[in-house]
């Protein structure tokens, strides 16, 4: 690849020192074939006397003739809309570097090298960053000053998160505080499941009160059928002849005008009655 072989001759000749006053004769000392014949061709129309090209105008030259137009500007257009997105700052930077040799006429000094990478950062780190633009530092120490300022940033924030309770978030088995609020001011219970209703009609009532009742006769003492007690739901007596009650219950029919309300007997009254007095009935 013709970006690969140019990046490893230039950290060759910069790890030597000799990238500026012999790096373009070094690197096409190594051409074979037709990279040699294109750089003879070149050499051979330039004007005799003209200045040694510089190892960018040189590396430059290289790319525009072995790597395709359309992956060029497919380059370019990655560098013109890079931006930090989800990558460490590390990351950005090699990005940025590497897309930048595409492209090096839109970064043609320090100071838009510089304003380019500050406007890709994050805006967190890019509003802490723009006093950088007009100051003095040089590209490396505004990605140093940028990468500082991540540190501490990712250090505040795992701080923050262990400084949290443990447990929060879980589930803890009984429902928190607001667990079943739906909107303000309003609490939400579950649904409760609902009661079975059973219709009952008139022979179940009927039954019913009929067993309740005889329940009741079977405990009281044999008394004179004259004030014997009506169950409702039987067949004899109707639902209005005596006071209204609940369903089931014993009712006593109104007492015959001129008997006891007692005893429901002819000849005294209620002070009178041999019941309330502990006599026997005649």
């Amino acid at each position: 690849m013709p970006r690969v072989f140019v990046d490893k001759c230039q950290r060759m000749l910069c790890a030597a020192g000799i990238l500026e006053s012999s790096g373009v004769s070094f690197t096409t000392f190594q051409f074979q074939g037709i990279a040699f014949t294109w750089w003879e061709d070149f050499e051979r129309r330039r004007p005799i006397g003209a200045v040694p090209l510089t190892w960018q105008q040189f590396s430059t030259l290289f790319l525009e003739k072995y790597v395709p137009q359309s992956r060029r500007e497919e380059l370019r257009r990655q560098f013109e809309w890079l931006t930090q997105g989800d990558m460490s700052v590390t990351r950005y930077e090699m990005k940025f570097s590497q897309l930048a040799r595409h492209a090096t006429w839109m970064i043609p000094t320090y100071r838009e090298r510089i304003r380019r990478f500050v406007d890709g950062l994050n805006y967190s780190l890019g509003i802490l960053m723009t006093r950088e633009r007009v100051l003095g530092a040089s590209f490396e120490e505004v990605v140093d000053i940028t990468r500082d300022i991540e540190t501490v940033r990712r250090i505040e924030r795992e701080e923050r998160e262990a400084k949290r309770p443990r447990g929060s978030g879980s589930f803890s088995g009984a429902p928190s505080r607001g667990q079943f609020q739906r909107g303000r001011g309003r609490s939400f219970r579950p649904p409760q499941p609902a009661r079975p209703e059973y219709s009952r009609t008139s022979s179940d009532c009927g039954h019913q009160g009929f067993q309740q009742g005889q329940s009741l006769l079977n405990a009281l003492p044999a008394q004179s059928s004259s004030y014997a007690p009506l169950v409702q739901g039987s067949s004899v007596p109707s639902a209005s002849a005596g006071h209204s009650g609940v369903r089931g219950s014993l009712q006593f029919p109104s007492p015959i005008p001129g008997s006891c309300y007692e005893c429901r007997e002819f000849g005294h009254i209620k002070r009178q009655c041999p019941r309330l007095r502990g006599g026997q009935f005649q």
